[in-house]
């Protein structure tokens, strides 16, 4: 009798079991589209109309140089003293602080460089001639950078006693000259991207496409960008985002379709410019994507112009890597010189 009783209790439960196999889980795949378009990258600040002209002057302390390339203001009219607008470059005090030597021999041929540190005043202040009212500053102190190599320790020490510190200055003095162009100035950057839609049945998949779809003809039909219509369309993305579990592989928003979102969700922000949105969105596409070689949502083909580089402080969010330059982007040089 307890075996009459078992059998169908067994049976019961591997027909249940089935039943559970045979509810459908949600079938997905994320299919990637690179697309390149025009990011406008609007300037620090909009002159007001009643500034016609600018002058720039500069601060280089006891040194001496040529200056080869003069900053341009936003159209305006240059002329070499008393414009409305005064742009002052300062490159100066630069000495080093620390060097620290790395040698090798490679098939009997000696190499070696240095690692320096070096102190310095570097920066921009754009002035209002008239009431000396600053309306956009940098300033930037030391840093360290590495030498050529040498194939004589003698070549070497003599550079750094000689040349380094001029070098150095100079290129400082390129440095600030870009980053006010960059900062003060309006920008068109060709930019990289992958756009996802969703291989699915689930009805929010279909949600997901349509906005992908909306997005791809706003972002690819020519300069400069409806932002509100791509705030509109993202906002189907902003929604399904908020419903992602990041822990249940099987769930309809998974961590694999929450990453594609944040990717879309980078590119939108960065095309309308909202940079506290996409620092926040990248933030999160690197944290959930920790071990993986290409946690890169945005790449940027950035060309000579985009003088942020490489002068950040602290830690970055890596944003791109174009592929000509190997330049690294940081969201950090989006926000450059920005203040409350």
């Amino acid at each position: 009798m307890f075996c009459l009783i078992k059998r169908p209790l067994l049976a019961g439960g591997l027909a249940a079991l089935m039943g559970l196999l045979a509810v459908p889980t949600h079938a997905q795949k994320v299919r990637d589209e690179k697309m390149t378009t025009t990011f406008h990258k609007s300037p620090l600040l909009v002159l007001a109309p009643q500034y016609k002209t600018y002058s720039v002057d500069y601060d280089l302390g006891n040194m001496v140089m040529n200056v080869n390339t003069r900053p341009v203001l936003q159209g305006l009219t240059y002329q070499p003293t008393g414009g409305d607008l005064l742009l002052h470059l300062t490159t100066k005090n630069v000495y080093i602080t620390g060097r620290r030597l790395s040698e090798s021999t490679t098939n009997g041929r000696y190499s070696a460089y240095n690692t320096v540190g070096y102190n310095a005043e570097a920066g921009y202040e754009l002035r209002d001639a008239k009431t000396n009212q600053v309306l956009a500053s940098y300033h930037r102190g030391g840093g360290t950078t590495t030498t050529q190599a040498f194939n004589s320790l003698r070549d070497l020490n003599g550079y750094l006693d000689n040349a380094f510190v001029s070098e150095q200055a100079r290129s400082l003095l390129n440095a600030m000259t870009q980053r006010a162009d960059f900062v003060l100035n309006p920008h068109d950057y060709k930019v990289d991207f992958s756009l996802s839609s969703v291989e699915g049945e689930a009805p929010a998949y279909a949600t997901i496409n349509q906005a992908t779809t909306a997005f791809k003809a706003l972002a690819t039909g020519g300069t400069p960008v409806d932002k509100e219509k791509l705030l509109a369309v993202t906002s189907a993305w902003q929604q399904q985002l908020a419903r992602a579990n990041w822990e249940d592989k099987k769930s309809e928003i998974n961590k694999k379709i929450g990453c594609a979102l944040l990717e879309n969700l980078c590119a939108a922000a960065l095309l309308v410019e909202d940079y506290a949105k996409l620092g926040t969105y990248a933030g999160d596409y690197v944290k959930y994507n920790k071990g993986f070689l290409n946690s890169a949502p945005v790449s940027f083909e950035a060309e000579t112009s985009y003088g942020g580089l490489a002068y950040t402080h602290g830690t970055a969010t890596f944003l791109g890597r174009d592929l000509n330059t190997r330049v690294r982007v940081n969201y950090e040089d989006l926000v450059a010189d920005m203040k409350p």
